[in-house]
C-alpha cells in the first residue's frame, strides 16, 4: 500500500506543479486549469480510497498498478481457430472483390489443387488446364486459375454466397 500511495502522490505532485505553472504564467482559462487540477486531485483520492478499501476487505492478492497496466500473459490468448478464419474470409469475400481475391481465393485454390492432385490433375500445369476446367466448371476454374489478375475495383462487389456454396459443393464432389 505504501508504494502505491507514493506513486499516486508523485502523480498528484506533477499535477500540482502543472497547475502552479499554468496559473503562474497566466493561463488563458484559469477556471479550466482549476477544474483539471480538481479532477486530478479527486482521481488521486479515489485511487487511494479504492486501494485502501480493497486491502481492508482482506483481499491479499490486490493487483498493483504495474500489474494492471501490463499486457496479459501469452498463455491466456488463444489464436483464432481455422474455422473462424474461414468463416471470416467467406463473409468478407461476399462483401468486396478485393477480399475475395486475397482471402478466400487462396483457400479455395489450395483445396482445389489438393483435390485435383488426387485425380492426377495439376492445377498449375498448362497441359492439365482443360481437364481442371472440366472438373471444376468454368466459374470455379476462373476463380482458382493461375495468374488470375487482381480485380479492377477491389471495393466492388464480391462473390454472392450462393456462388460460394456452389463452389464448395463442386469441391466436395471431388473427394
Amino acid at each position: 500500500m505504501r508504494r502505491f500511495a507514493i506513486t499516486v502522490g508523485v502523480l498528484w505532485g506533477f499535477a500540482s506543479i502543472g497547475f502552479t505553472i499554468a496559473i503562474g504564467i497566466g493561463a488563458p482559462e484559469p477556471q479550466l486549469a482549476g477544474r483539471l487540477y480538481a479532477s486530478a486531485t479527486a482521481a488521486a483520492a479515489l485511487a487511494l480510497l479504492t486501494r485502501k478499501l480493497a486491502t481492508w476487505a482482506g483481499d491479499e492478492a490486490v493487483p498493483g498498478f504495474e500489474e494492471l497496466l501490463s499486457p496479459p500473459a501469452d498463455d491466456d490468448e488463444e489464436a483464432p481457430s481455422p474455422i473462424a478464419f474461414i468463416e471470416q474470409s467467406v463473409r468478407f469475400s461476399c462483401t468486396t472483390a478485393g477480399d475475395l481475391h486475397s482471402r478466400l481465393r487462396p483457400l479455395i485454390r489450395e483445396i482445389a489443387g489438393h483435390r485435383l492432385t488426387r485425380r492426377n490433375v495439376r492445377l498449375d500445369s498448362a497441359g492439365h488446364q482443360e481437364r481442371a476446367e472440366a472438373m471444376l466448371g468454368p466459374e470455379l476454374f476462373e476463380l482458382v486459375r493461375k495468374n488470375r489478375p487482381l480485380p479492377r475495383d477491389r471495393f466492388g462487389p464480391g462473390m454472392p454466397q450462393e456462388q460460394i456454396e456452389q463452389a464448395v459443393a463442386v469441391l466436395q464432389g471431388l473427394e
